[in-house]
């Protein structure tokens, strides 16, 4: 390779570097307010997906999509992904994965934030690797709006179109040159959906977020409360017994 090609290469390689970094950084952007980091229900919960399982069974606003529509969006996203078409995405929460592009994806230590259509409140999730929950997300570009398939205590799926949804995970390796990022945006505004996977170089803002001590404490508290809740229950009818 000639000298000059060498230095293009180069250039080129620093140039998606920067690209990287920045996508990085704007990426984590979306889950601090005013340089804070939010506040994130975590996995271990006992009900992470409650307030938006009860947006979902709400009944809908005016000229807005039926239950029915809704899941006709979610089977047809789906079937878009399978044939591996561009912009077309589902988030498997149940089985720890996105598929996109023909690629399945397996999630690492992620959050989410997902703010429904007609409403001004996002909620945000803290999913620590290894933990599922029963939900899939739809995703694609044009006019078809993402949607949250939430599955409710009798195993019914209900549906909640959304305005805006974004999805930052990390999967850890041994060796940190194996480590890799992904970030998943969608808003509905803009008609557009974007996934990328982002190399070990950029994941310093990545990592900074998703290993934090006190996002990893607040899952810890979650689960203890949750076992806790569980265990007094048990107690309470082993008395009443």
């Amino acid at each position: 390779m000639s000298k000059k090609n060498e230095t293009k290469l180069a250039d080129h390689a620093i140039q998606l570097l920067d690209q990287q970094n920045e996508l990085a950084k704007t990426a984590t952007n979306n889950f601090y307010d005013d340089s804070i980091l939010v506040n994130f229900t975590p996995s271990s919960a006992k009900q992470p997906l409650a307030t938006l399982l009860t947006l979902a069974k709400q009944p809908p606003a005016p000229q807005a999509m039926t239950q029915e529509q809704l899941l006709d969006t979610c089977m047809n996203t789906r079937i878009d992904v399978k044939q591996g078409k561009p912009g077309k995405i589902e988030i498997q929460f149940n089985m720890g994965r996105q598929i996109s592009d023909q690629l399945i994806l397996p999630l690492g230590n992620t959050v989410v934030k997902a703010l429904p259509m007609n409403s001004n409140q996002p909620a945000y999730l803290f999913i620590k690797a290894g933990d599922t929950l029963d939900a899939h997300v739809f995703l694609g570009d044009g006019n078809i709006p993402g949607v949250m398939a939430i599955e409710d205590e009798n195993g019914e799926e209900c549906f909640l179109p959304l305005a805006e949804f974004h999805l930052l995970s990390l999967r850890e390796d041994p060796d940190p040159r194996k480590e890799i990022g992904l970030i998943t945006s969608y808003l509905w505004l803009t008609a557009k959906v974007y996934s990328s996977i982002i190399f070990a170089a950029s994941l310093n803002p990545i990592k900074n977020l998703l290993l934090s001590e006190w996002l990893q404490a607040e899952w810890q508290c979650a689960k203890d409360a949750a076992a806790s809740n569980s265990a007094n229950k048990t107690a309470g009818g082993e008395s009443n017994g």
